[in-house]
């Protein structure tokens, strides 16, 4: 299956491409697990949510670096979560449009509702 730029929102000018990128989480997949790799991208997601979250609390405190920092550890681990949902799992796998029609179904919900408020 060609992944493509389904998976990547993110361009990396000057540096990995997608393909590149692909093939570095099916390396990481495939050495540490599909489940530790879920336990990593959740603790990612804490981390991006306590940054925040004492950013909120104590304004400036957090700079706005480690915000992104934490941001992009999540992104690249979202990126290995498509990758995850594009293989058979339990019966179900979700294909690059499948996950671009989900977008888009979010995108259009979040217009709809800037425009009911």
């Amino acid at each position: 299956m060609d992944y493509g730029h389904y998976i990547f929102p993110v361009q990396v000018e000057g540096g990995y491409t997608e393909e590149e990128r692909l093939k570095i989480y099916k390396e990481a997949v495939k050495k540490w697990g599909v489940e530790l790799q879920m336990s990593v991208m959740v603790e990612e997601m804490a981390e991006l949510t306590k940054a925040i979250m004492k950013d909120k609390r104590k304004p400036c405190v957090v700079s706005a670096e480690k915000i992104l920092e934490e941001a992009v550890d999540v992104l690249l681990m979202l990126e290995q979560l498509f990758l995850i949902l594009a293989t058979p799992k339990c019966g179900f796998m979700q294909t690059p449009t499948d996950i671009q029609n989900m977008v888009k179904y979010k995108l259009k919900r979040t217009e709809r509702r800037i425009k009911e408020e």
